[in-house]
């Protein structure tokens, strides 16, 4: 008999939920809001959801949410009760949502369709709040919650970025967090959220993180000083073992290459594709005295290097 949610009910090429969480976890009612990285219908019915979750149903890495949905449609992947593979850190107590999108497109999409998304996606979160509410006796308050209070299972919303720093930037930094906290708000007769991006204590009080990791906030603070678009994502990079730990980095084959790495390209004085390689690693790392073995480590020290000196304001 069918249980309504799609992982319970279909079989998967890796077992993509838990039941019971790890250890026995209760749900806390924290909740990560991701994308899946999905290019989305713009016109027309919307599928975009309901493909993303077929493909969950193949992937052979874990990787799994509570809810999917798109402009017309949320799928049911998991119970509140269960535990999904959609953030490391906070899995055995949060609960995780994402929109079948792009972190770094919303603005591509038509507002209409975008405000539909964001609704979807916030009655996705009402649902799995009644459930906390009705069964384990926890409110879901409309607000922002911090890296450090989301790690202390504290109830309220937190983007994938904001918890996985220096890996992931989703759900991106034009994802209408007012729209989305008002939507579940009115879903749940809350309070009128509080207006304001929640306070982020990862960071020091000079602005970055120091961290040596090239993650959405260090592409940030670069695209604002050499004057390309702000949106924290180095765009059509093409993957090679010298650059795979540049977090922010988007890879694709169509070697168009980044405007951000095309204007430290010029300021490095090397050839000016967009594509940060061996060759744009090494003259970075010689600009700004680290070791100059042409690859970005994990935790970098020319990275490291770079986000002291924009805290500093001394980069150019």
């Amino acid at each position: 008999m069918s249980t309504g949610y799609l992982l319970l009910d279909r079989p998967q090429a890796r077992k993509q939920y838990g039941i019971p969480r790890r250890g026995g976890t209760r749900p806390s009612g924290t909740m990560v809001v991701h994308t899946a990285e999905h290019t989305p219908t713009l016109i027309g019915p919307d599928p975009s959801a309901e493909t993303v979750a077929e493909w969950l149903l193949r992937r052979t890495d874990a990787g799994s949410y509570h809810s999917l949905v798109d402009s017309d449609s949320i799928v049911s992947l998991a119970p509140t009760h269960a535990e999904t593979w959609h953030e490391t850190s906070t899995n055995r107590w949060a609960v995780g949502i994402s929109a079948a999108v792009r972190a770094a497109g919303w603005a591509g999409i038509p507002t209409e369709r975008r405000h539909a998304i964001v609704r979807n996606l916030a009655e996705a979160a009402a649902q799995h709040a009644r459930v906390l509410r009705d069964q384990y006796g926890v409110t879901v308050p409309a607000v922002r919650i911090t890296r450090a209070q989301a790690l202390a299972r504290v109830p309220g919303f937190i983007g994938h970025g904001e918890i996985d720093t220096g890996r992931r930037s989703d759900p991106g930094v034009a994802f209408d967090w007012t729209l989305f906290l008002s939507a579940y708000a009115e879903a749940m007769a809350l309070p009128a959220p509080p207006p304001g991006p929640a306070p982020s204590p990862s960071a020091p009080a000079s602005g970055l993180l120091e961290d040596g990791m090239w993650g959405a906030a260090t592409a940030r603070a670069l695209q604002a000083v050499f004057g390309t678009t702000v949106d924290g994502v180095v765009s059509h990079q093409w993957r090679s073992r010298h650059n795979e730990h540049l977090y922010a980095a988007h890879f694709d084959r169509t070697k168009t290459g980044s405007q951000l790495i095309r204007a430290m390209q010029r300021w490095l004085g090397v050839s000016d594709d967009g594509l940060c390689g061996p060759g744009t690693i090494t003259a970075l790392q010689r600009r700004l005295g680290t070791p100059d073995d042409g690859v970005i480590s994990p935790v970098s020290s020319v990275v490291r290097e770079m986000q002291a000196r924009l805290n500093a304001g001394t980069l150019r």
